[in-house]
C-alpha cells in the first residue's frame, strides 16, 4: 500500500491532503490487522454492527475515495480489542496533526556566493587563481 501511495505521489494522482489521508489509511489497516488478531485470541465474537461497518468502508474504498466521520460501532463491555477497533474506525482516514511551522524566523536564502565573496581576499585570490590556470 505505501509503495503504491508513494507511485501516485511521484505521479502527481491526488491531492497531498487526500495522500496524507490515505496513508494514515495505510498505516491504520496494519493496526486493524492487529487488534483483529487480537480479538480472535481472546474469542471475542464481532457484532453485526463492526461486521456493517467494515464492510462499507471497504465499499467505499473499492469506488476510489476513502471514508470520513466513520461512526464508532457499539462493541458490548469486556472485548478490548473490538473496543480498540471500533475506536480506530472513527480516525481511520484522519491524518495526524502536523505543528505548523514557524514563520515567525525567516531563513536567509542562500545564494551561488557566499556572504563574503567579494570581501574575503582568499576567496578572491582562489578565483583569481582559478581563471589563471584555464
Amino acid at each position: 500500500m505505501l509503495k503504491a501511495l508513494t507511485m501516485a505521489k511521484l505521479e502527481y494522482l491526488w491531492k497531498p491532503s487526500d495522500l496524507a489521508c490515505l496513508h494514515q489509511a495505510a498505516n491504520s489497516s496494519v493496526t486493524l490487522l492487529a487488534l483483529a488478531h487480537a480479538a480472535q485470541a481472546e474469542g471475542a465474537t464481532a457484532p453485526q454492527s463492526l461486521i456493517t461497518t467494515l464492510e462499507d468502508m471497504a465499499d467505499i474504498f473499492s469506488h476510489a475515495r476513502y471514508p470520513v466521520d466513520i461512526t464508532a460501532p457499539n462493541i458490548p463491555v469486556g472485548q478490548p480489542a473490538l473496543q480498540a477497533i471500533a475506536t480506530l474506525l472513527t480516525v481511520f482516514t484522519v491524518p495526524e496533526a502536523k505543528p505548523a511551522p514557524d514563520k515567525t524566523e525567516k531563513k536567509k536564502k542562500d545564494g551561488f556566493f557566499t556572504a563574503d565573496a567579494f570581501t574575503n581576499p582568499e576567496h578572491v585570490r582562489f578565483a583569481v587563481k582559478g581563471t589563471a590556470g584555464s
